[in-house]
């Protein structure tokens, strides 16, 4: 691999960025690849309707990725290096089905990829306390009730680590490092901050 500069920007793709012939439309070059992989993601297709597209890929059938939290899930693709400017006009290639985020690779190395919008980042949700047997612990007055839970940062995606702000009945505040998870056969989900767990709620889910 080239050496990596200040200026470099790394891609992973494992959709039509890769093809020399898009390269070529969209970067007015083809750009070395070299071979990597990524966990945790796994590959479906959408049909692409919007025409620029289509008329650069010349395939109505682009592969997407979405987060699953599976390590056997493995995305197989290449890494490009290229210019902040190009990153720019890989940008305006991709469809709105698709949104850019930074994520660490099989190689180690980190870079940017194309993955799948989720609509339910931009839902509304709220989180229902579940009820724990407070009257069996040991320290009772060491341990208050808690009695409201914001998690500010909160994203829908099975094992995202987030922080939950806890309102305790004597007035106190504590932020919990928590995990999102999925139960796959009730299909509820729920944040877990070890000393609180709550229910996701949400109308859309």
């Amino acid at each position: 691999m080239s050496t990596h500069n200040a200026t470099s920007i790394n891609i992973f793709s494992y959709g039509t960025l890769r093809d020399p012939n898009v390269q070529k439309q969209v970067l007015n070059r083809q750009v070395t690849a070299w071979p990597d992989s990524l966990s945790r993601y796994e590959l479906s297709y959408i049909t692409i309707t919007d025409e620029s597209v289509l008329a650069i890929s010349n395939q109505n059938k682009h592969p997407i990725i979405n987060y699953s939290g599976c390590a056997n899930d493995i995305v197989e693709g290449v890494l490009l290096e290229i210019t902040p400017p190009e990153l720019a006009n890989f940008d305006k290639y991709e469809t709105d089905d698709y949104h850019r985020i930074e994520v660490l690779l099989n190689s180690g190395k980190t870079a940017f990829a194309y993955v799948a919008i989720n609509p339910s980042d931009h839902l509304n949700y709220t989180f229902e306390i579940i009820e724990k047997s407070w009257s069996k612990r040991r320290r009772l007055d060491e341990i208050p009730k808690p009695r409201a839970v914001n998690i500010p940062d909160f994203t829908l995606r099975e094992n995202a680590y987030c922080n939950m702000i806890v309102e305790y009945e004597d007035g106190s505040v504590k932020t919990l490092f928590s995990r999102v998870i999925r139960n796959h056969i009730t299909k509820q989900w729920t944040v877990d901050g070890m000393l609180v767990s709550v229910k996701v709620i949400c109308s859309d889910i």
